[in-house]
């Protein structure tokens, strides 16, 4: 395959191309196009086409992918507000293309609507709204017959291998948040949760907990496996605090209480600094440090260890960080994305991807793939690498439209009312 490392080229792209035209009966036409639109992104194409795998994709139908299956909700054909869940082999989808079977079928409860969907214990895991008001369901399937085996109010949230249920999450009144057993269902412990106080901390090699920062009354940390409190502190006596944001980043717990913001230790909940900064909608980890950024944009790097500001820059809002390198695009409303390298470190500015837009991620370490339209009509295709500062043209595709996503495989919606996957890996 061929290497092309972009630097400043741009694309004009638009954000929502037109439909091109089909041209039946052409395929010579069609490939001097193809070759054409490669050439004008870096002068080089690939060896072979890659012919795509299909599955059917009817109009609300939504995918998710996890692992080596992609599951798809789809409304069912003359059943009016019928949903069902279906299983494919990602195994399947080679460059050879085909229409991987069906391994099953099942119909889905409630609305039929699914916003997170995992695999864990041999069961499929899925979470959506209830019909007729404002709670959420999860179920789990058998993931080898899809046959369901039980469900529970509630919203799913997974971590370190474990399956918690958070009650109440959607009324804005008090709640439950359970840990459940996901081969039957069964709860294994219970905790109260006042509205909006619950944060997670589930750092790989270490065991979870979950902290609940509610606007008046103690904060409090609790052990994610066992249901075990470790630890309680009033973190302001006497006033309460209805306006503050916490995050959990690392063995921080930090609170965002207007333009106050505080690092807290997670292990004892004492104070470990106090800075002032303007404007900060969150916070997350940046590689060693921490990135605090704006509601519109814009990086703000501290020390972990005193809150002292690092280095900052109102350009750019951050998209990943892989390997010890930041990727960040331009921060506020841009027509185009341009995709920026940086040294979390110093805030410096290691390379220029040039102008792509991200594809969606299936998980949180998913292949970065950037995608932008050639001539409003075919998607380039580019896998992003931070760490060695470069896009790597993958191809070109005509026929599919926006809303891609990358995971085992790159998947994007076609304009016959398909799902085309394509194997990253090869």
């Amino acid at each position: 395959m061929t290497v092309i490392e972009l630097g400043e080229r741009r694309e004009a792209a638009p954000a929502a191309p037109p439909r091109p035209p089909r041209v039946p009966g052409r395929p010579a036409r069609l490939l001097l196009v193809l070759a054409l639109a490669l050439v004008t992104l870096g002068g080089a194409a690939p060896v072979r086409a890659r012919v795509p795998g299909m599955v059917p994709a009817p109009p609300g139908a939504t995918p998710f992918q996890v692992g080596d299956r992609l599951y798809v909700t789809a409304p069912v054909a003359d059943a009016s507000d019928s949903h069902e869940l279906i299983a494919y082999p990602l195994a399947a989808v080679a460059d050879g293309g085909g229409r991987p079977a069906a391994l099953w079928q099942a119909p889905l409860p409630g609305r039929g609507e699914v916003f997170w969907l995992t695999e864990l214990a041999g069961v499929v895991l899925v979470t959506g709204p209830t019909s007729g008001d404002d709670t959420f369901l999860t179920v789990a399937f058998d993931r080898a017959t899809g046959e369901r085996r039980w469900q529970q109010p509630g919203a799913a949230v997974g971590g370190g291998g474990k399956l918690y249920v958070h009650l109440g999450v959607s009324t804005g009144g008090s709640g439950a948040f359970r840990r459940l057993d996901p081969a039957t269902g069964r709860a294994l412990w219970s905790v109260p949760t006042p509205p909006d106080s619950l944060r997670f901390d589930f750092t790989a090699g270490r065991t979870g907990r979950l902290v609940l920062v509610p606007a008046e009354g103690p904060t409090q940390v609790w052990d994610a496996d066992s249901g075990r409190r470790l630890r309680a502190a009033d973190l302001t006596p006497g006033r309460p605090s209805r306006h503050q944001r916490a995050q959990v980043v690392g063995d921080l717990l930090v609170i965002v209480r207007g333009e106050t913001v505080t690092g807290y230790g997670l292990d004892e909940l004492d104070r470990r600094w106090q800075v002032q900064l303007a404007q900060v909608a969150f916070v997350t980890r940046c590689a060693a440090l921490i990135c605090a950024e704006g509601p519109t944009g814009g990086l703000r790097a501290l020390d972990p260890a005193t809150g002292r500001t690092v280095w900052s820059d109102p350009r750019w809002t951050l998209l990943a960080e892989r390997d010890g390198r930041l990727l960040v695009t331009a921060a506020g409303p841009v027509a185009s994305w341009p995709m920026r390298v940086l040294d979390p470190a110093t805030g410096r500015g290691v390379a220029d991807l040039g102008d792509w837009q991200l594809a969606g991620g299936s998980h949180r370490d998913a292949p970065l793939i950037g995608v932008r339209w050639v001539d409003g009509r075919r998607l380039a295709v580019a896998r992003l690498d931070p760490t060695a500062g470069r896009a790597w043209i993958w191809d070109v595709l005509p026929g599919v439209q926006g809303g891609c996503q990358a995971g085992t495989v790159l998947l994007c919606p076609r304009q016959d009312g398909t799902f085309a996957l394509w194997r990253l890996d090869r």
